[in-house]
């Protein structure tokens, strides 16, 4: 029973941040890395998980449905900075990692920091089914975030800018109108 709500609830979340992700950077195939690269990660954690005999129960569950919301952080913030650079794709590309790369690894330290404490438990419990599920979660939301997804920006991102240069269109516009220039 517990394993079916399990599926269901991940196909639910990953449909939502697919849907999300489309309103968010007005490109489907994009959308669709977002999500496959959030997928692939939980994917990821559930192996490990299972390797190293965390047994599936309630609590890595609703841990494993919550990490779909983690994992999006690392992953969303490179490929919006992407859609919305201008130029040739390899160089939206370089300044979306510059602009990106420091804040999801703050992201992902600050994360680290909130749950770190749990391995210093005394109940083995905690660290195996909580500090180890999160430690995983981040590490390969980072891992995820900061390598895969520019690879498979680069594979499918588009190569033209419309959306980039329809924000520097409407910015200077109003930097135009700001000014006390008429449009």
């Amino acid at each position: 029973q517990l394993l079916r709500f399990f599926r269901r609830a991940a196909a639910l979340a990953l449909t939502g941040i697919f849907l999300v992700s489309v309103l968010a950077v007005a490109s489907v195939p994009v959308a669709a890395g977002i999500t496959l690269v959030t997928g692939v990660a939980f994917v990821q954690v559930l192996g490990i998980l299972a390797i190293e005999d965390v047994g599936f129960s309630a609590l890595p569950a609703v841990s494993m449905i919550m990490s779909l919301g983690l994992t999006i952080d690392f992953v969303a913030h490179i490929v919006v900075a992407f859609q919305f650079e201008t130029g040739p794709k390899m160089v939206r590309l370089q300044t979306a990692a510059l602009h990106t790369f420091v804040p999801v690894v703050q992201a992902a330290v600050s994360s680290f920091l909130g749950f770190v404490m749990l391995a210093f438990s005394d109940f083995q419990f905690v660290v195996k089914y909580f500090f180890l599920v999160y430690l995983l979660v981040i590490s390969l939301g980072l891992f995820n975030g900061l390598l895969v997804t520019p690879a498979v920006l680069y594979c499918i991102g588009s190569s033209d800018d419309v959306i980039g240069r329809a924000c520097l269109e409407e910015r200077e516009q109003r930097q135009r109108r700001s000014a006390g220039v008429a449009v």
